[in-house]
């Protein structure tokens, strides 16, 4: 019998699972979290759509 597992992380105004991390993934996440500044992009551009934080996996 699988189990699925969701880890999940709280942040204020954001909830961020590994399953949204890996299916966002980037080739090399190092040298992109440096260049983001601790900002990500591509998650902040789905929240501004329809304001709801949740994300779509």
């Amino acid at each position: 019998m699988d189990k699925e597992r969701i880890i999940q992380e709280f942040v204020p105004g954001k909830q961020v699972t590994l399953a949204h991390l890996i299916a966002h993934r980037v080739k090399n996440w190092r040298k992109d979290r440096r260049s983001r500044s601790g900002r990500h992009r591509h998650h902040d551009a789905n929240a501004r759509g329809n304001g709801d934080d949740r994300g779509a996996i």
